[in-house]
């Protein structure tokens, strides 16, 4: 009997079911090729997402060594086996749209910069600061009030 592995990921507002392939495993947001995850897994310090590791020093930038395979860290998103920055809203220095949008649903990298998503249901969304950080909000017609 061959299990599965399933997971969820976000487009827009909507929750997506995927699962791996049979010879993947699903490894910190990523399916991996089961051939090449063990081949990576014998040899320590190569320091992809899911290689075999001892301590920290093992793993590439953003990564820690947990249960003997290298993991990203909380405030990084797993990009092609490796750890990326995640990047909120109106932040430089993005080279890939799932920075952006690991911090804000939807957002994307634009000319190295995160932005709001483009529209729900055709309405934008707009760019606003608050006390908290800067957000993305739906702009709602004419807002002509003071």
């Amino acid at each position: 009997m061959r299990i599965r592995t399933y997971f969820a990921i976000q487009k827009k507002n909507e929750l997506i079911a995927k699962h791996c392939a049979p010879d993947e495993h699903f490894v910190n947001g990523t399916c991996l090729n089961i051939h090449q995850y063990r081949k990576r897994r014998e040899i320590a310090g190569s320091g992809r997402v899911g290689d075999y590791c001892s301590v920290n020093a093992d793993c590439l930038n953003g990564m820690s060594c947990s249960a003997g395979a290298c993991t990203c860290r909380s405030n990084f998103v797993t990009i092609h086996g490796y750890c990326y920055l995640k990047k909120n809203i109106g932040e430089s220095g993005c080279q890939y749209s799932e920075q952006c949008n690991s911090a804000w649903p939807g957002a994307r990298c634009v000319e190295n910069k995160c932005e709001c998503p483009s529209d729900i249901n055709g309405i934008p969304y707009v760019q606003a600061h608050t006390r908290d950080g800067t957000v993305c909000i739906l702009l709602f017609g004419d807002d002509d009030d003071p």
